[in-house]
């Protein structure tokens, strides 16, 4: 068999300054696959919906905070969607929100989420975020096979 690649990631972000993570999330994994993968963005849920329509998407890390949506309805928007491919969910509260992290995490994974990541974290250590991507991405490609 094969080992599955990751062609192409989309990063669903609103604000600027997080979307840098885009940028050190590319770079990492260029480095990991020499180029092959193709980042999209978007800055709403409806844009990346326009975009999953329009390209083939390998995994799909989307903010859960994309306004004018709430995390509640990004989540049960994340869960209606049929077809979705593996979605890694950010959120801007700390992991010192201990209570609100772990119950953010069960409604997370409740919806259809495949892993969940704080993005204080990631701005500290952008490691975290690809290692949780290609997890999930590799859990989601052997699981059909």
């Amino acid at each position: 068999m094969d080992e599955p690649t990751l062609q192409c990631i989309l990063f669903v972000e609103d604000t600027a300054l997080q979307r840098e993570l885009t940028e050190r999330l590319y770079k990492m994994v260029e480095k990991v696959f020499h180029g092959a993968t193709t980042f999209l963005t978007a800055e709403s849920w409806q844009e990346a919906m326009k975009k999953l329509k329009a390209h083939p998407v390998d995994i799909l890390i989307a903010d859960l905070v994309l306004p004018p949506m709430s995390a509640d309805e990004t989540l049960l928007a994340i869960r209606d969607t049929e077809g979705l491919p593996p979605v890694v969910a950010l959120t801007g509260y700390s992991n010192d929100e201990r209570d609100f992290i772990a119950k953010m995490r069960r409604k997370c994974f409740a919806h259809g989420c495949d892993d969940f990541v704080c993005k204080q974290d990631v701005n500290h250590h952008p490691e975290i975020l690809c290692e949780r991507v290609f997890h999930s991405f590799l859990r989601n490609a052997y699981a059909r096979t």
